[in-house]
């Protein structure tokens, strides 16, 4: 369908242009991540509407990673896998460096999330959607939805949330 993939490719561009944006000037908050979104805190508030367990070994996905200080903080705080994606080459490789005390169980991708294998990437206990979902358009939010309910295991959290600093 010509109509579909010139949809397509509009939102392709907007993506790269974006990625474009965040490379140039790139976006580093201060600090180490949020102590407000720490696990034990969400998974607490989680425990208001059913059974949240929290585990030690908590797998943990952080879409819209940037420098990966919200991945270093959970890093210190679970023994699980901890995967982060970013569109920004810039961003990724301060992630990379950021999160190397972490070891092999961080991981960053450097991708546009309309590249990503959402089966590949597996199921996660905790998804973070931080300060994307309010500045993109309405297909990368879609796309957005997609990746957080094809990877959220059944039962745990994700936090779709704006970014105003600390929270």
């Amino acid at each position: 369908n010509s109509m579909q993939d010139n949809t397509d490719a509009n939102v392709r561009a907007v993506t790269a242009k974006m990625a474009e944006g965040y490379n140039r000037v790139p976006y580093k908050p201060m600090g180490k991540g949020s102590p407000g979104l720490d696990p034990a805190l969400l998974f607490g508030i989680a425990s208001v509407y059913g059974d949240f367990p929290m585990r030690r070994d908590l797998e943990v996905l952080d879409l819209g990673c940037g420098s990966g200080g919200q991945l270093l903080r959970v890093g210190g705080l679970t023994a699980g896998r901890l995967v982060g994606i970013d569109i920004s080459r810039v961003a990724c490789d301060d992630a990379i460096k950021q999160c190397k005390p972490l070891g092999k169980r961080c991981t960053i991708h450097c991708s546009d999330l309309f590249d990503l294998d959402i089966a590949g990437l597996g199921q996660f206990d905790l998804i973070y959607l931080v300060g994307v979902y309010c500045v993109v358009p309405p297909a990368v939010q879609k796309r957005l939805l997609e990746v957080v309910s094809g990877c959220l295991k059944p039962g745990v959290v994700a936090v779709i949330t704006y970014y105003a600093g600390e929270v």
